[in-house]
């Protein structure tokens, strides 16, 4: 009984650590107080249409064109939230903020499932606030962390033991995980048979038992729903686009650019990467030091590796896919992989030092984590301040901000009805910007003259350029 207590209070400690630890790197990215930018404002405007089914008939007409890739889900699930809530900077980003909780619940899920300690889920909370392009999403009115969301609850799904998965949660979970991962981005379908083979392969299921493994049914509706998505929206085709230089928005090589974006937690720091190297042979030396020890490690160690690799294959999938297509090889294409690369690293340690724990004793361990805990704080110190210092810069920004003449609804029903007249241009962007967090500012209902993003304009004629 008592033992029973100790566990149950060690659980309930953990838990409400995690808890903490993420609702501080959820309120860090939520960018509640920073200002739209023209992609968001595109989903915005969404919120001054009549019904679902306005929004449905703008899904069908932009997905092929100045919405092209995209599935139409979020910007179902954007207009839902500011019809309901309102014209607030939260409620357009609320979505990507409660799929930031599921990732961060799947991810907990995952990780406890592969017996890594609370301790290991504490450095994975802080590990994330170095992973500063995967959870800006966090706090973005786009489509990127549902994305994140949805292959890290399938590889969570995939893990639990096939006995288990008939239970309410495993069920949930893994339907949860599918549904949002086929109706909100086409790259799900480059995820969902790596982490299927990976997990199969990671527990030791047959190839032959695949079919059985993959759950049947699970398979059945989820592709079948990709497809139905896909051919209404996404496939129809894409933008023109002028010369557009796939690199643009990469900013290095591409052979440097992935790691940088994966490990980004660490990249930027030279000192912290030196003393990761070194733990990372040190827990090595000290686990491989016979041949016995060497293949009981390699038996452990390999599917956490084989998860990183296997986000990195993803991604040079992805970058490859952008080139054939002439489009922009961007960094937050891979917001997935650097998910399963973050999971990928705490589940590697975790296994490593309970190796060193079995073989050394547990005073070495001791010393191993302490390492890999400190260079996992210090590389979260200066993100973390980053995004404070940005979120007071927002809020005096918000503060100071200038109601001009263009600041009324008024006004934006004055700017639009000349657009038929040739006396303004509805293809000015900045416009739209300042509108949009005018209302925004001032809440309440999306205004309706907002319609005429999406309606003014030709987006035949739209075509992408550098």
């Amino acid at each position: 009984m008592q033992e029973l207590d100790s566990r149950t209070r060690s659980r309930v400690i953990g838990i409400a650590v995690y808890s903490l630890l993420c609702l501080l790197v959820l309120i860090a990215y939520s960018s509640w107080n920073r200002p739209l930018w023209y992609d968001e404002v595109q989903y915005f405007v969404l919120g001054s249409l009549g019904s679902t089914f306005d929004v449905l008939s703008v899904i069908h007409e932009t997905t092929p064109n100045v919405n092209q890739g995209q599935t139409g889900a979020y910007m179902l699930v954007e207009y839902w939230s500011l019809s309901l809530f309102g014209a607030h900077l939260w409620a357009a980003r609320l979505p990507s903020l409660l799929f930031g909780i599921y990732f961060l619940a799947a991810s907990a899920v995952f990780l406890r499932g592969r017996q890594v300690p609370w301790a290991g889920l504490w450095a994975f909370a802080v590990l994330l606030f170095g992973q500063q392009t995967l959870m800006y999403f966090v706090g973005e009115g786009r489509t990127y962390m549902p994305l994140a969301a949805a292959v890290v609850g399938l590889l969570a799904y995939y893990f639990i033991p096939r006995e288990e998965r008939r239970r309410i949660g495993p069920r949930v979970l893994g339907w949860s995980a599918v549904l949002i991962g086929v109706t909100f981005h086409p790259y799900f379908a480059a995820y969902w048979p790596a982490i299927l083979i990976f997990a199969a392969a990671a527990q030791s299921s047959p190839l032959r038992k695949l079919v059985e493994f993959a759950n049947p049914a699970l398979v059945s509706v989820g592709a079948s729903i990709f497809f139905l998505v896909g051919f209404t929206t996404w496939l129809q085709g894409t933008a023109s686009k002028e010369d557009l230089d796939p690199y643009y928005w990469l900013g290095d090589e591409l052979w440097r650019a992935i790691p940088a974006q994966l490990f980004q937690w660490i990249y930027v720091n030279r000192v912290l990467i030196v003393i990761f190297g070194l733990l990372v042979l040190a827990l090595i030396a000290m686990t491989c030091r016979t041949g016995e020890a060497f293949r009981e490690t390699v038996r452990r160690a390999w599917p956490p590796v084989a998860l990183v690799g296997l986000a990195i294959t993803v991604v040079a999938l992805i970058a490859l896919i952008s080139l054939q297509q002439g489009y922009w090889i961007i960094p937050r294409q891979w917001v997935a992989s650097i998910a399963l690369a973050s999971i990928g690293v705490v589940w590697f340690l975790s296994v490593m030092i309970k190796r060193v724990r079995e073989l050394s004793g547990s005073r070495p361990s001791w010393v191993a984590a302490g390492v890999a805990g400190v260079v996992i704080a210090a590389s979260a110190v200066d993100p973390a301040l980053l995004q404070w210092n940005q979120l007071n810069s927002w809020s005096v920004q918000r503060q100071s901000i200038v109601v001009t003449k263009m600041a009324e609804r008024e006004d934006l029903a004055s700017w639009t009805s000349g657009f038929g007249r040739g006396d303004t241009d509805p293809w000015n962007e900045s416009e739209w910007v300042l509108f949009a967090n005018a209302n925004a500012r001032r809440g309440g209902d999306v205004w309706p003259e907002f319609r005429q993003y999406y309606e003014s304009r030709d987006w035949d004629a739209f075509a992408l350029r550098d």
